[in-house]
């Protein structure tokens, strides 16, 4: 029995879900407080060994790959500016994992940060809650700051994160 086997490259659109399986998959949102009141939004795809397919990637959703040696593949970035085709794109194909529950409340904080509501306490305090933290307890934790970026690309829960914040306090408990 003779079996052709046929070799296909992904060839990915905005007019189909694959991209939405992809980033279920190998997709990240990300946010990044920094400088207390200065908030990173960003999507991010990771893939070892496709820079054909990072690049396409890129093209088609307005990002830009990079390759990081330590994980010897590539990273495509979409930060804030440029995030409008990859929301458009997951409300027509939504994401069918568990995050896309993590991506609901990174929509969230995008729309905080796009009305400009981050420049006050109360808006980082709303942007905090998306991830189940405090900044009071963010401020003095740069741990915590970083777990709140990855809740959101990763499989975090939330009372997982509060004990690592707690955790945190106890090691640099704030001094007053």
């Amino acid at each position: 029995m003779n079996i052709l086997v046929l070799k296909t490259e992904p060839n990915p659109s905005l007019n189909d879900g694959w991209i939405s399986g992809f980033i279920d998959s190998e997709g990240c949102f990300t946010v990044s407080v920094l400088n207390n009141k200065q908030v990173q939004v960003r999507c991010i795809i990771s893939q070892k060994g496709e820079k054909r397919l990072m690049d396409l990637l890129s093209i088609i959703l307005n990002g830009k790959v990079h390759y990081l040696a330590s994980y010897k593949g590539y990273n495509m970035v979409i930060n804030l500016t440029k995030l409008t085709v990859v929301l458009n794109y997951l409300a027509k194909y939504p994401l069918k994992t568990k995050k896309h529950i993590s991506f609901l409340n990174w929509v969230k904080v995008y729309k905080l940060v796009i009305n400009k509501e981050h420049f006050s306490e109360e808006g980082i305090n709303k942007i905090m809650q998306q991830f189940h933290c405090s900044w009071a307890a963010s401020q003095h934790a740069a741990v915590s700051l970083q777990l709140s970026c990855f809740a959101a690309c990763s499989s975090f829960t939330a009372a997982e994160l509060l004990r690592s914040i707690k955790l945190k306090e106890k090691i640099n408990p704030k001094k007053d």
